[in-house]
């Protein structure tokens, strides 16, 4: 699900639009529900799954998709369109961006395992509710972290 979250995102962002939806519409409207409905679809898959073979699918997971998104961040980061040289270097936004893959990937990993572990005791809705605010507040964690980080960031100013 979050494969086709970034997906759809790139796609619209691409493409300006996805029918009569531009992308921040389109961004709202449907890539953020998908987004938001990756840990309940994980839920439903790993609920017939052993505590153990959720933990390391989760494991998995966390590391696949945090890994992705640090590798995301740190080439849009690290390597700015620049008419003049950018303020850090590519070294210095591997630690950022490591952050930034470690909360995506291990917020979506607890959200699965909450939501799994919800409806493996036939708490469905409570599971769908609570992977779904789990994952709306790592959102949010995420886009205060990239703010602050995108803040000091950028291009150096032009000589006067």
């Amino acid at each position: 699900m979050t494969a086709l979250a970034a997906g759809l995102w790139w796609l619209s962002d691409r493409l300006g639009g996805i029918g009569p939806l531009d992308r921040a519409t389109f961004g709202w409207f449907i890539v953020i529900p998908v987004w938001f409905a990756a840990p309940v679809v994980a839920g439903f898959v790993w609920r017939g799954l052993g505590r153990r073979e959720i933990a390391a699918t989760a494991a998995v997971l966390a590391t696949l998709e945090g890994a992705m998104v640090a590798a995301w961040f740190w080439n849009a980061a690290a390597f700015p369109a620049c008419d003049t040289a950018p303020v850090r270097s590519p070294v210095e936004w591997i630690l950022p961006s490591l952050l930034l893959g470690l909360v995506v990937g291990g917020g979506l990993a607890v959200s699965g395992v909450v939501c799994a572990g919800r409806m493996r005791t036939g708490h469905r809705r409570a599971g769908i509710i609570v992977a779904m605010s789990v994952q709306a507040g790592v959102t949010a964690l995420a886009a205060i972290i990239l703010i602050a980080m995108l803040l000091g960031g950028g291009c150096q100013r032009p000589a006067s």
